[in-house]
């Protein structure tokens, strides 16, 4: 009787420590923090690490030109370019490699600039607004559908531009406000930078659909432009 008393008795302090384990916190990416707080569960994908060929094609490809002129806008503000990062990545799905441009900002890392070769020139894709009139904040969202969201606050709205490739230039789509996390529970659609049309939450919802699609978000591998060349 005492030795089932025992064993009963480590099962039970086996069962406590089974349900006191902690998820390490390193498990989830702020990227998947912020976008759960905004709009809910949110998968990531993460994007293969740049090849010592596609990087050797950097140093030699129509982008060389791009990033030189870059780093040497940064070479006497050390700080700058400590936060500055690139890769590539083929957004629209047409085999052809953007220059992704990112910096560091409030511990995470947020695209700042795409740049695309239009008859093997590159070229900035200067419709890309990160945070267009409002103010920014992370994370910015590629998804696996091809859509670009940039993120941003103005007014105590947040504001959430989507972007897509047409006819291979980025075009913004349209401009989608929440205001139902400060003071209201108004919501709007700006198609247009100049005006706004007040939708209902279901509509908001459809068009968040809309555009991104499942969800699926691409984590890519950001290199360092400190680090470049070397």
């Amino acid at each position: 009787m005492k030795g089932l008393c025992i064993v009963v008795l480590c099962i039970c302090l086996l069962a406590l420590c089974a349900c006191g384990q902690v998820v390490p916190e390193e498990a989830s990416t702020t990227a998947e923090v912020l976008t759960t707080a905004l709009f809910g569960v949110e998968t990531t994908t993460n994007a293969p690490p740049l090849s010592p060929a596609e990087i050797e094609e950097l140093r030699s490809g129509p982008y060389a030109d791009t990033i030189e002129r870059t780093l040497k806008a940064y070479r006497d503000d050390h700080y700058q370019l400590n936060q500055q990062y690139y890769t590539l990545y083929d957004i629209d799905g047409d085999g052809i490699k953007e220059l992704l441009w990112a910096e560091e900002w409030w511990e995470c890392i947020r695209l700042t600039g795409v740049c695309t070769i239009q008859d093997g020139t590159a070229v900035w894709q200067d419709e890309l607004r990160t945070g267009g009139e409002g103010n920014s904040i992370c994370p910015s969202s590629l998804f696996k559908n091809g859509t670009v969201r940039v993120d941003g606050r103005e007014d105590d709205e947040l504001r959430f531009y989507y972007y897509r490739f047409e006819n291979g230039s980025l075009r913004r789509q349209t401009m989608l406000v929440d205001g139902s996390h400060y003071f209201d529970t108004e919501y709007f659609r700006s198609d247009d930078p100049m005006s706004r049309t007040r939708i209902t939450k279901a509509e908001f919802d459809r068009l968040q659909k809309e555009f991104e699609g499942d969800g699926q978000t691409v984590e890519l591998d950001w290199k360092p432009l400190a680090e470049y060349g070397r």
